[in-house]
């Protein structure tokens, strides 16, 4: 009996101590920039931009640069030459600038190894499945960067 009240009880306390996952959509906060300079990979930078939730609005001070870079190495080789494991490497470079002074900036780096696939396509689809996933996990991590 005293187990079921203690565990009520820690179960009432968490659910109203204001709890908020980091994540969550609804409390996506929209970024005013003035400008947003993109340099590098396009896909990648436009992923991060929507991620980020940045808008370009005239009033704001500050600017955002983003320069990104997609390296895609062969890992491991078998004994005819063939490629066997790839590893996909996503360099970017965040910079925040208030009037041309950089505010905030960071270098964040994500890198996934994969196997080679017979299908080429399923080798493409795969990779850009990664490519995608690695995006994700940069946005985090600039987000998590910004708030801090």
């Amino acid at each position: 009996m005293i187990k079921n009240l203690i565990i009520i009880l820690v179960f009432v306390g968490l659910s109203n101590c204001g709890y908020n996952a980091i994540y969550s959509k609804n409390n996506q906060t929209k970024i005013n920039v003035n400008q947003i300079k993109l340099e590098g990979e396009k896909i990648i930078n436009r992923k991060i931009v929507s991620l980020l939730g940045l808008i370009e609005e005239n009033s704001s001070h500050y600017n955002v640069e983003i320069h990104s870079k997609k390296i895609l190495e062969t890992a491991a080789k078998d004994k005819a030459g063939n490629t066997t494991i790839y590893s996909l490497t996503i360099v970017t470079d965040f910079f925040l600038l208030n009037k041309n002074e950089i505010v905030k900036k960071k270098s964040f780096t994500e890198s996934f190894s994969f196997n080679n696939r017979v299908n080429n396509f399923d080798l493409f689809q795969y990779q850009q499945n990664v490519e995608n996933n690695l995006t994700n996990k940069i946005a985090e991590q600039i987000i998590i960067f910004l708030n801090s």
